[in-house]
């Protein structure tokens, strides 16, 4: 009984030293993972690689000015057993980006050893929209070297004052971009497709727009 005492002493101790954080992650293969805050997460799209998995989804962050809803892109990474490495909103609020402008994730790509280029949309304060690319690095930082932020935008003419771009998807080409889109506005709903330069996104080599009267629905 004393043996059986002492084996019980030693256990207890050797247990009371560890801490919550020497806790290992979960390493389950089967798991079940809930991503979220006190905003509305609305998931968009989740890409599994070798390392873990990427999560899409547009953050709704209320205001409180009369229900109004300011929209931002939001980035999960997680591990391969889906828990959280890290997660980063934008723009964020140490960003050149004002704040309060209001971003709708719809996509994004992998670049391999870089990080992720994200394509949405811009939503303006006259309701109209632009196409709107984010490329992050691989580990989401916000720093000078972190996140860069594209905006295209239709030419808007007195003829066609609310012309809308929104951001569909996005692959990659020869080292460039071609993005996808869809354009609103004037009772037409047309196609949008631009090559975007992939060192900086800060010119389009070419555009087209493509629709003929009746209208068409854009989506990948």
């Amino acid at each position: 009984t004393m043996k059986k005492t002492l084996l019980f002493l030693i256990i207890a101790g050797i247990c009371s030293c560890n801490k919550e954080g020497d806790v290992e992650p979960a390493r389950e293969k089967t798991f079940l993972r809930y991503f979220g805050s006190e905003q509305n997460d609305v998931a968009v799209l989740a890409l599994e690689d070798n390392e873990g998995f990427s999560l899409l989804s547009t953050e709704e962050i209320e205001t409180g000015i009369s229900g109004q809803i300011k929209n931002k892109i939001h980035f999960t990474r997680t591990d391969k057993f889906g828990n959280l490495l890290w997660e980063a909103s934008y723009p964020p609020k140490d960003s050149t980006v004002a704040d309060d402008i209001d971003m709708k994730a719809a996509s994004f790509i992998p670049l391999p050893d870089l990080g992720y280029l994200i394509i949405g949309t811009r939503i303006n304060t006259d309701n109209t929209t632009d196409l709107q690319l984010v490329k992050i690095d691989k580990d989401g930082s916000r720093g000078p070297d972190g996140a860069v932020y594209r905006t295209i935008a239709m030419k808007k003419t007195s003829e066609k004052p609310l012309l809308s771009l929104e951001g569909r998807a996005v692959i990659e080409y020869n080292s460039d971009f071609i993005v996808l889109g869809a354009i609103k506005g004037n009772g037409d709903k047309d196609m949008f497709v631009a090559e975007v330069l992939g060192s900086d996104l800060d010119s389009c080599t070419w555009k087209r727009e493509h629709g003929d009267r009746p209208t068409t629905l854009i989506n990948r």
